[in-house]
């Protein structure tokens, strides 16, 4: 009887006797599952194409300096500080600027997110790299703050940012705390990396005086 149903559903659909138009709730749904892309594809979107293709560029080329593991981690920090900052400074009930063409979220929105990820990678690599140290570290932070300060800005010539209760003054004080935090991240990672590294290879090492055998 179910498979009588079924054929004849299959036939009528084919023969076009059954409306398959989509529901309103179907619409619905794929509205919501669907990030809309942007009204108009003008400077602010090119912009951030290109700087995604420039920044990531120069981190595919950079020498290799950490473990893959903490690579990621770091490129994952950036991006997920700055969609937490914007929830709570870009909400409807703060409002203090919006990202791209409106103050509805698209795909663009996503790609500004995706931005952060080298920058943050570059932050810690070159804080490495030069092994900062002392009274180098306060010029250190203090000139990544006015870079990002700097960046910002010219994001903001092609309005990739729209401020309206925001000053540039504030995100100047804003990047100075991400960066240290992003520091102590570093070397929490770092830690628990080489705690894990350590734990490891004592494992092997035991695991390898096992398997010599003793001498009677």
């Amino acid at each position: 009887m179910a498979i009588g149903i079924g054929a004849d559903f299959c036939t009528r659909a084919y023969d076009g006797s059954i409306n398959m138009v989509p529901s309103d709730f179907e619409k619905r749904r794929d509205s919501q599952t669907m990030m809309p892309l942007p009204q108009h594809f003008d400077e602010n979107e090119w912009f951030v194409l290109s700087c995604i293709v420039v920044s990531y560029s120069i981190v595919r080329f950079l020498p290799k300096r950490f473990p893959r593991i903490i690579s990621v981690l770091l490129m994952l920090f950036g991006p997920i500080v700055a969609r937490m900052s914007d929830h709570f400074l870009a909400s409807p009930k703060l409002d203090l600027y919006n990202l791209m063409d409106t103050p509805n979220y698209d795909l663009f929105d996503l790609f500004t997110y995706v931005l952060y990820a080298p920058f943050s990678y570059l932050f810690i690599y070159f804080y490495d790299r030069w092994n900062v140290k002392g009274a180098g570290l306060l010029f250190y932070l203090f000139l990544w703050t006015v870079v990002s300060a700097i960046f910002e800005w010219i994001h903001k010539l092609f309005h990739v940012f729209t401020y309206h209760n925001w000053k540039l003054s504030y995100s100047f004080t804003v990047y100075l705390v991400v960066q240290c935090l992003e520091l102590l991240f570093y070397y929490l990672l770092i830690r628990t990396y080489d705690g894990l590294s350590e734990r490891k290879e004592g494992v092997q090492n035991e695991h390898l005086i096992k398997r010599i055998p003793s001498k009677s």
